[in-house]
């Protein structure tokens, strides 16, 4: 017969045996956070006698008790995660919240640069080489933690490739993970091969990590093994604070985060397939994808042309 667990001795053993391996210190906390939610809701109650209707009354719950719809459904994606584990390690027969049907919200529209905006940041980050570099790497759709955390390893020049892949502790490197520790391709460019070219000519032997000043890395190496989990998925302290200063200097609204989703969309209208552009971003669903089809009336244009065409065959 099965062993009856508590949510907390379920939890502690998914960790243990999963989250630890798998899964980046952020994710983990927001397992933790949405798991404590539960248990102040209902007690450390044993999951195989939580019911579907005990599930969707504390989902109910969240969102009276002032937490947003897409909080309220985070929480239970995250609770879901944990119980298909349970599930597929015989800890229960079912998982009563992943029965439970999420809030449906509104889509919001994706926002991104224009070509002039892209432009007024380029002509005001002149004469930053690293931050210009920052900002073709963003819009090339590098994350910001994967910017800071490219080296030399991930760089394939002859195949105009760049790798997006976890990093371990070694003598010169420090543990990183990429979100949902996916290991992706992205095209390199022309205009962010020249830079990345100009940056690794530019870096100390010994130094692997292409986007990181020098007199920052060797501190940070110089901490090699107590390096707290903030200083490994953000080894940039000011880089938020330099290009906020860069964007109200251009007059733009935004973050750096825009520079990567302009990337996207453009790579749409200029007629990528989506299940590419897809692969290329790490979206974990197509549907994040198609968000951003249709930001400006160009691409829809197109499909106009390709949908009349393909109709005018019939009669």
């Amino acid at each position: 017969m099965k062993n009856v667990a508590t949510i907390s001795s379920l939890l502690s053993e998914f960790f243990i045996r999963y989250g630890q391996k798998y899964l980046d210190q952020s994710s983990q906390n927001l397992i933790t956070v949405s798991f404590k939610r539960f248990t102040d809701f209902g007690g450390d109650m044993k999951v195989r006698e939580i019911t579907v209707e005990e599930a969707e009354i504390f989902h109910t719950f969240l969102v009276e008790d002032k937490c947003s719809k897409v909080t309220a459904n985070n929480y239970l994606s995250n609770i879901v995660r944990v119980f298909n584990w349970a599930m597929d390690s015989g800890k229960v027969d079912t998982n009563p919240f992943a029965k439970v049907k999420k809030f449906k919200i509104a889509q919001k529209s994706v926002v991104v640069y224009t070509v002039d905006e892209l432009r007024r940041l380029f002509n005001v980050s002149r004469d930053d080489e690293l931050m210009q570099a920052y900002i073709w790497q963003g819009l090339a759709t590098l994350r910001r933690g994967e910017i800071m955390n490219l080296t030399l390893h991930d760089l394939d020049f002859e195949a105009k490739m760049i790798t997006i892949q976890p990093k371990y502790d070694t003598k010169e490197t420090w543990e990183w993970f990429p979100k949902n520790r996916k290991i992706r391709m992205i095209p390199m460019v022309d205009k962010v091969e020249k830079i990345l070219i100009n940056r690794i000519n530019a870096l100390p032997s010994g130094q692997p990590y292409v986007n990181i000043p020098a007199k920052r890395y060797s501190y940070l190496r110089s901490r090699l093994g107590v390096l707290t989990e903030r200083q490994k998925k953000k080894p940039l302290q000011n880089f938020d604070r330099t290009f906020r200063r860069v964007r109200q200097r251009a007059y733009l609204d935004g973050n750096f985060h825009q520079l990567r989703r302009s990337g996207l969309t453009m790579m749409l209208e200029e007629g990528e397939a989506p299940h590419v552009v897809q692969m290329i971003a790490g979206h974990s669903s197509i549907k994040t994808t198609q968000k951003y089809i249709g930001q400006k009336q160009s691409y829809l244009s197109g499909a106009h042309i390709t949908l009349n065409r393909a109709i005018s065959s019939v009669g």
